[in-house]
């Protein structure tokens, strides 16, 4: 009979077209990692060999609990690696936890194998039921021949006899079992790099595994990869930003270049990088063009990933790259092949001349990040770095060999920054990924990163362009307001940054009620959707651009405004908080260096204090 893995998709092409795909997501590998994926990939769908499986497929008869295969699959996987590899190696507690979970979430494998050695009956996880694995060995011994016939165009036929008991499921979980207590035992004295190694290779070949399955079942023909034509996206810079003779575009050239003179004296011989500049002095060009001239220099096959914190700012720093790419005079028709907008509440769309996607094919090659440049959130980044869900690390294997920047990483909370630079180090060493860092504080995280602006110090000198005042006298909101009120002049526009939404709501009132006739005031916090969001941030960058209005616009808002956000206010009024913060909010004052602008640090509390 013939076995179907997805309706009109026979399951040894299904298997076969997995594994190839895997290949090619998962790059240069170890031949024993290879050989890991390998057999993961060929495995997975193994119970899918029963009837039950395909008489609920074909005809959705469900026996029970008979038709699920993720077990079965699991549990051969297990049995070909325990015989492919040497007594002791992890290989086969890898290739048994991502055949078993790669239509679910991740978890840990103490949780998916017996928890005492012993193994008595109440020992086995939920997941392993005996009475459902023996109806399915028993249906594949009867059909023995059919699918040892085609397991042997795979090459797997000669580990189907040997398979065939519920005595070696059992053997194959204790022995499992015993491999992973002699790992947790051993931990101590098991080095960083090589926990390392283990956890990049687990979650590379879970990553190929369930990429390459979802895509191989809906069918989608994956695009092919496009050269960016970098001379163009050059050309297109030095058009944008022209011959100013303004002193702080003088600045921002002479930083940029620095910039590129010194990646070409390290890119070889480092991976992570920081660029520290004051904000305004063109940071997203500066780590877009050092991420390019890395990805030309090391052979233009690296897929660069641009990391932001914000939904609120991705739009910003995308549009300067599409900018960007629009000399290229193909980019129109495949504008997602060369660069893609992906958090979870992008437009679900995909542009490609060669073919039409769906809305769920669309999704599928976005969520698989199938474009060369990637502008995404921190959330997405690190829950694929370190995450557990299936949908997240469908593109965990795209991080190999690839070009991370990270935009304002200081926002991160701190209690994570240990951890991250942890993780960051070790992706470099394991997947040879270059990172950089781009802040205007330098915080305290990858320390050993090559910098490089060098003498950056020198750009802050001179580019002094707010005045620092600080008045830690306790105000409550309703004393803000009136004294705001009485220095407010017309012809400066005025930026109110608080620590609370309530507060920030409070004074926003206060203010449209009081200057409703005389002056525009605007608000803005992540209690707005991102589209109303992201239409407040055009208008209000249109009215700080436009000299002739006489009645300069007023801003209330969160820290939403700090990280990124393209403003330039008279003045900036700042809630107490941690120095950098203030620094980034200071970054939104005076951002063209005309003049001195004004930034205050204030005190805002409760009625009672607080």
């Amino acid at each position: 009979m013939p076995y179907y893995s997805h309706p009109n998709k026979l399951l040894i092409d299904h298997l076969r077209e997995v594994y190839n795909y895997a290949k090619g997501f998962t790059k240069e590998l170890k031949k024993e990692d290879r050989l890991c994926l390998q057999i993961a990939c060929l495995s997975h769908d193994f119970g899918k060999f029963t009837t039950y499986f395909q008489h609920y497929l074909l005809e959705g008869k469900k026996s029970g609990e008979t038709y699920k295969h993720g077990l079965l699959s699991a549990l051969f996987a297990a049995h070909v690696a325990l015989e492919s590899y040497e007594k002791g190696d992890l290989y086969p507690l890898f290739i048994y936890n991502v055949v078993l979970h790669h239509h679910l979430n991740l978890k840990s494998l103490d949780r998916s194998l017996p928890t005492t050695f012993f193994q008595e009956e109440e020992d086995y996880p939920e997941t392993v039921n005996f009475e459902n694995l023996g109806k399915q060995i028993k249906d594949l011994v009867f059909h023995k021949e059919e699918v040892g016939a085609n397991l042997a165009e795979l090459q797997l036929a000669s580990y189907l006899n040997s398979f065939l008991s519920i005595e070696r499921s059992k053997e194959i979980l204790k022995e499992l079992k015993r491999r992973h207590r002699t790992f947790i035992k051993g931990q101590k004295r098991t080095s960083t790099e090589s926990k390392a190694r283990y956890f990049f290779l687990h979650q590379l070949i879970f990553s190929g595994l369930i990429s390459a399955d979802k895509i191989s079942a809906a069918g989608v023909s994956l695009p092919n990869k496009l050269p960016l034509a970098v001379d163009r996206i050059r050309v297109a810079r030095e058009q944008r930003i022209g011959s100013s003779q303004r002193a702080l575009d003088k600045v921002r050239e002479e930083i940029f270049s620095n910039i590129m003179d010194r990646i070409l004296t390290c890119y070889k011989d480092e991976r992570i990088f920081s660029i520290t500049a004051p904000t305004g002095t063109g940071k997203t060009y500066s780590g877009f063009f050092a991420a390019l001239k890395i990805r030309e220099l090391t052979g233009n096959r690296r897929q660069i990933i641009y990391g932001l914190p914000f939904t609120s700012i991705i739009d910003q720093s995308h549009q300067v790259i599409n900018d960007l790419l629009t000399t290229m005079s193909d980019y129109q028709e495949n504008s997602s092949r060369y660069l893609m907008k992906h958090h979870h509440l992008s437009d679900v769309e995909y542009h490609c001349e060669e073919t039409e996607f769906s809305t769920d094919h669309a999704l599928l090659l976005m969520e698989n990040w199938e474009a060369e440049i990637v502008v995404t959130t921190f959330i997405q980044l690190f829950e694929t770095l370190a995450g557990y869900r299936n949908r997240m690390l469908k593109k965990f294997h795209n991080l190999q060999g690839s070009i991370i920047i990270l935009d304002e990483l200081q926002t991160l909370p701190i209690k994570y920054w240990s951890f991250i630079e942890e993780l960051l180090k070790q992706l470099a060493v394991e997947f040879d990924t270059y990172i950089i860092m781009m802040t205007a504080t330098r915080p305290m995280i990858l320390p050993q990163a090559q910098e490089l602006l060098r003498d950056y110090q020198r750009y802050f000198s001179m580019l002094n362009r707010v005045t620092l005042q600080i008045d830690l006298n306790s105000k409550e909101v309703g004393e803000f307001v009136e004294r705001f009120l009485v220095n407010h002049t017309q012809e400066r526009s005025y930026l109110i940054i608080c620590n609370t939404i309530n507060s920030s709501l409070e004074i926003y009132h206060g203010l449209r009620e009081a200057l409703d006739a005389t002056a525009p005031v605007y608000y803005l916090s992540t209690n707005l959707i991102p589209l109303h969001r992201k239409e407040r941030i055009q208008e209000i960058k249109n009215l700080l651009g436009d000299k002739s209005i006489v009645n300069k616009p007023i801003l209330v808002a969160t820290q939403v405004v700090e990280a990124g956000v393209d403003f330039d206010f008279d003045v900036v009024i700042r809630d107490i908080a941690p120095l950098d913060s203030i620094i980034q909010g200071a970054g939104r004052c005076n951002r063209n260096g005309v003049g001195k602008g004004l930034v205050q640090v204030i005190k805002l509390v409760k009625e009672k204090g607080r």
